[in-house]
């Protein structure tokens, strides 16, 4: 656990130079894609862990055992969805090491989220409208990344379609709609919940007021009088493993089994949603004096459906409450923008700094307590 701490550390401390010494917005992009390349690392070195559903993906991938080539193509039951599982019967027939499948979901999926955390860095305008900020805040969203989810090196499917679902946030504000749904394409080739994503390209720049809040309160009512999991149910239509998975998610409703965390379940709801109030009040702070900066709007606006999305299925099911993350993300770079604040002092801003300190440093301690598995860290090396 010791080395998590020490990767927070110098994070933070390249976050107070960011922010207060005199370094360009292109140096910092060069060091986070330096800490990309050792999260990557990292990622890929992991070896007989008890956290990220490793022994899952491991035993799936074990089961495959190709005698030629064409084997690869010749499947009767998909486990997973098209794209990573057929990577991963490439690995195994050309490489046959399981690393290679790390290797490739950790570039992925820190890949994306450097290209992505670059891209919000940048300013630029588009159809006469700003997006984006002067000062640099991609080394503070690496930090808020790491201590939330350790940079996502603890990969999953969900982590690598969020990460691409984040990357389209470019083609959402060039409008540019082709190249987005084949973004989301291409993520549902990871995990088929990035479906939920596709109504991000429509709400990004939608203009949040009282006949929205209107709209979004008939909604919870109708859903509500229907019954939620009769909603979710109509995804089974889609047959296979996705119509079992939703029958569990059905069957579990209210009973959710979180026994190899450290935390209850009403623990982890009060968290979650505690976490969620103080981002949106943060957001709506930052639009109030951010008022030009479209960017800033819009990445506030996905976060609030990623909290609409949260309250609605928290108390529903714990595991399918995920589903939010694909929006819930965008915390990321809505916090570290309170340095971005107009007209702020620089004793303010050093509040700011020591605010988000403490915050951060809450966030990681939680999520290091949350399960066992964060306190051994074993390698290819001892295997």
């Amino acid at each position: 656990m010791v080395w998590h701490w020490f990767i927070f550390s110098i994070l933070l401390i390249m976050t107070f130079i960011e922010q207060f010494g005199h370094i360009s917005k292109k140096n910092c992009e060069r060091f986070c894609a330096f800490m990309s390349i050792v999260f990557i690392f990292i990622s890929s070195i992991r070896w007989n862990q008890t956290i990220g559903d490793w022994e899952g993906y491991y035993s799936i991938y074990c089961w495959f055992e190709p005698k030629e080539f064409l084997d690869i193509f010749r499947i009767d039951y998909w486990p997973f969805e098209p794209i990573y599982y057929l990577t991963t019967r490439f690995i195994c027939y050309f490489l046959n090491d399981y690393m290679y499948v790390q290797v490739f979901m950790a570039s992925v999926t820190i890949g994306c989220f450097y290209q992505s955390a670059k891209y919000i860095n940048r300013k630029i305008e588009i159809y006469g409208k700003e997006f984006g900020i002067e000062k640099s805040i991609i080394i503070a969203s690496f930090l808020m990344w790491w201590a939330t989810s350790c940079a996502s090196i603890y990969t999953v499917r969900t982590n690598a379609a969020a990460s691409i679902c984040l990357y389209s946030l470019r083609f959402i504000e060039r409008r540019d709609l082709k190249r987005f749904l084949f973004t989301i394409l291409i993520a549902l080739g990871f995990h088929f919940t990035s479906l939920i994503f596709i109504p991000a390209y429509f709400l990004y720049s939608k203009k949040i007021n009282i006949k929205t809040l209107i709209m979004s309160i008939i909604g919870v009512i109708f859903i509500k009088i229907v019954g939620l999991n009769r909603i979710i149910s109509l995804v089974g239509l889609l047959g296979g493993r996705y119509a079992r998975k939703v029958a569990t998610y059905n069957v579990e409703l209210g009973t959710t089994n979180l026994s190899y965390m450290n935390y209850s379940t009403w623990f982890l709801i009060v968290k979650a949603l505690s976490n969620t109030i103080l981002v949106v009040a943060l957001g709506l702070l930052i639009i109030k004096y951010m008022k030009r900066n479209k960017r800033i709007k819009g990445i506030n606006n996905l976060y609030l459906i990623g909290a609409f999305l949260q309250a609605l299925t928290i108390n529903y099911n714990f595991n399918f409450a995920r589903v939010a993350v694909f929006y819930i993300n965008q915390q990321f770079f809505i916090l570290p923008n309170i340095f971005n604040l107009p007209k702020a002092k620089n004793i303010t801003r050093v509040i700011f700094f020591a605010i988000f300190t403490f915050y951060t440093t809450l966030k990681m301690y939680s999520l290091l307590n949350s399960q066992e598995g964060y306190h051994v860290f074993t390698t290819i090396f001892s295997r």
